[in-house]
């Protein structure tokens, strides 16, 4: 892409694929397959533009996870373990790029429409149209936010289920 685009300034890797999984239905390549798209094209994508940042002095990386990275959810186990990778990986390299004029951005969004949701059979607490999402992202871009989490109310419902007792939450969830 630099050799004929010129230098890269913004990647955002962006991929994310689901299964729905009974446990007895549990397939280590399905799981390898969805961590290979979602965990390890972020990391292939980052790797092919990193240096160049680094040579230059600037630079942002941009990882889109997901509030699913936070908690695990029924059935969803593969999703969540890439996405929850995503996380300590981009969280990581952040921090060791301190000072060099790279920046890293984590994205953690909840329910969006697009086409992974669309044809979801499962509720998705308040999920949001496309283009204020889009807009919520891009000004943690501009701004070079580390982290962006919505919408509000379920990042706030995230972040208590990661603090309640597990038989609490296991029991909430089961609901």
């Amino acid at each position: 892409c630099e050799a004929e685009m010129g230098p890269i300034d913004l990647l955002i890797a962006n991929a994310g694929v689901s299964t729905y999984a009974l446990p007895q239905e549990l397939d280590a390549r399905e799981v390898e397959r969805v961590m290979r798209i979602n965990f390890f094209g972020a990391v292939t994508a980052t790797e092919g533009v990193l240096q160049g940042m680094l040579e230059r002095g600037r630079g942002q990386i941009v990882a889109v996870s997901s509030l699913a990275s936070f908690q695990g959810l029924l059935r969803h186990g593969s999703y969540c373990a890439s996405k929850a990778a995503m996380n300590g990986f981009f969280e990581s390299l952040r921090l060791d790029l301190v000072d060099t004029g790279v920046a890293v951005t984590l994205i953690t969004p909840g329910f969006v429409k697009t086409e992974m949701t669309a044809h979801s059979r499962y509720p998705m607490p308040f999920l949001m149209d496309l283009d204020p999402a889009l807009d919520i992202m891009v000004r943690g871009i501009l701004r070079r936010e580390r982290l962006i989490r919505f919408p509000r109310p379920l990042s706030t419902v995230t972040w208590w289920f990661r603090v309640l007792p597990r038989g609490l939450f296991d029991w909430l969830v089961g609901r």
